[in-house]
């Protein structure tokens, strides 16, 4: 009776496991076409010094697109160990389109100035649709910590 039990357990794992597989399979989803990246010079900083981000968008099918968007693709943020934002980023909302080419990627740089020591986080969202469609992508970065001493 118990290996008869435990069988019938493997045998429900096993069909479970390729039924979660098959539906996995096939499905491409349109963020999955795009990637992005994020570095900064340095993560340790004395005030007054500039730190440089740089995000990056990137078209990882080898078809290309027209994508419409801000001045820039990314908004960059700087936010205090309180999680306020401490830096001001606008960017007019002129919808400009820029052509992705397939495999290729568009940086963008920010720089800022911390004015103040202690710790903070830093990302970017980069904001664009593709197109004619009314999805507005919105990719956020990793989070990276910077200490300003």
């Amino acid at each position: 009776m118990k290996n008869t039990l435990c069988s019938r357990l493997l045998f429900s794992l096993i069909i479970l496991s390729l039924l979660s597989f098959v539906a996995g399979c096939g499905r491409e989803s349109k963020e999955e076409n795009f990637s992005i990246g994020f570095t900064v010079s340095k993560l340790n900083l004395s005030v007054n010094e500039e730190l440089v981000m740089e995000a990056m968008l990137s078209n990882r099918t080898k078809r290309n697109y027209d994508i419409s968007h801000a001045a820039k693709i990314f908004y960059f943020h700087v936010a205090d160990e309180s999680g306020n934002e401490v830096n001001e980023f606008a960017m007019p909302t002129i919808n400009l389109f820029s052509k992705l080419k397939g495999e290729t990627t568009i940086p963008e740089q920010y720089r800022y100035i911390f004015e103040k020591p202690g710790k903070y986080k830093v990302w970017a969202i980069a904001e664009f649709s593709v197109g004619e469609e009314t999805t507005r992508y919105h990719l956020k970065t990793e989070v990276m910590s910077i200490e300003v001493k």
